[in-house]
C-alpha cells in the first residue's frame, strides 16, 4: 500500500472539532476502501481533497447568510490586498451595523430578527460590484472590503446601501416605533507603493498589509460607532483620527463633532 496515503494528513478545521473528527472519519472510511478494492488510491485521495475543500469553505462563511464570516474575510482580504498593492490601486473599508435589530428581535421576535440580517446581507451583495468582498463580521456587523475606491467612493456606495434597504424593507415593520436602518464606519486602507514592496521579503510585505488592515478596521470601527450615535448615518475616518458623520436624522446634527 501506498505510504503517502495511509499516514494520515491530519487535515484540521482549527475553528470547528466537529469538522475535525468528520474528516478523521472519512479518511478512516476511504481508507479501509482503498484496502478492500471498493475504490482506488487516486479516487480516494480527491475524494479526501474535495471533502477538505467542502469543509473549509462550511468554515469560511456565515450559516445564516451564506456571506463569508470573519475568518474567510480576513484570509480573501489579504489576497485581494496584495493584488491591490502590486497594481498601486487603492481601497477602502466599510463597517456596517444594522440599527435597531435588538427592537425587532424583543418586539417581533428572533426570526424577524434573522430574517432582517438576511436581507441586509442580500442589499450589501446587491450593491457593491464585482470583486468586493463583503461579510457578516459577527452579531449585527458587517464588512465590506470596497476595491480600487477612495473614501468618497465609499460614502457613495454607503449611500446607495442605505437606500436600497429603506426600499426594500418599506413596510415591513410598521409595528416598530422606529424602522430598521443602517449605520456605517468607512475608512481608507493605506497601502504601500508597488515600488516600495518589490524591495521587501514577502513576510515583511504580509506584515505590513496585515497592520494596514487592521488599522484600517479600528479606523473604521470608531467611525462606526460615532453613526451609531445618531443611527442611520455614514462616518468617515481620517488617517489624522478626524470623524465626519453625516446622518439622515432630522433632529441630528449634519455633522458630528471632530474627536
Amino acid at each position: 500500500m501506498d505510504t503517502a496515503f495511509t499516514e494520515n494528513p491530519q487535515i484540521k478545521n482549527p475553528d470547528e472539532k466537529t469538522h475535525e473528527e468528520y474528516l478523521e472519519g472519512k479518511y478512516l472510511k476511504l481508507l479501509e476502501d482503498v484496502e478492500q478494492g471498493r475504490t482506488t488510491k487516486k479516487e480516494a485521495a480527491r475524494q479526501l481533497v474535495d471533502e477538505h475543500l467542502r469543509q473549509e469553505n462550511v468554515a469560511d462563511h456565515d450559516e445564516l447568510t451564506g456571506l463569508l464570516n470573519k475568518r474567510g474575510f480576513e484570509k480573501q482580504q489579504m489576497h485581494e490586498l496584495s493584488n491591490l498593492m502590486r497594481h498601486n490601486r487603492e481601497a477602502s473599508l466599510l463597517v456596517v451595523d444594522a440599527d435597531y435589530l435588538k427592537e425587532v428581535n424583543d418586539k417581533l421576535g428572533h426570526d424577524a430578527g434573522s430574517d432582517l440580517l438576511k436581507v441586509v446581507a442580500s442589499v450589501l451583495e446587491e450593491c457593491v460590484r464585482a470583486g468586493d468582498l463583503v461579510a457578516r463580521y459577527g452579531g449585527d456587523e458587517f464588512t465590506i472590503l470596497a476595491q480600487e475606491t477612495n473614501e468618497g467612493g465609499a460614502e457613495i456606495l454607503a449611500k446607495r446601501i442605505q437606500e436600497a434597504l429603506e426600499k426594500k424593507i418599506k413596510g415591513k415593520y410598521n409595528l416598530l416605533q422606529v424602522a430598521p436602518s443602517l449605520s456605517i464606519g468607512i475608512a481608507k486602507i493605506q497601502l504601500p507603493h508597488s515600488g516600495i514592496s518589490q524591495k521587501q521579503p514577502k513576510e515583511t510585505i504580509a506584515r505590513i498589509l496585515e497592520n494596514s488592515a487592521k488599522e484600517a478596521f479600528k479606523l473604521a470601527d470608531n467611525a462606526l460607532y460615532q453613526s451609531k450615535m445618531y443611527r442611520n448615518s455614514i462616518s468617515t475616518a481620517h488617517p489624522d483620527g478626524t470623524i465626519v458623520t453625516a446622518t439622515q436624522n432630522a433632529d441630528a446634527l449634519a455633522e458630528a463633532p471632530r474627536r
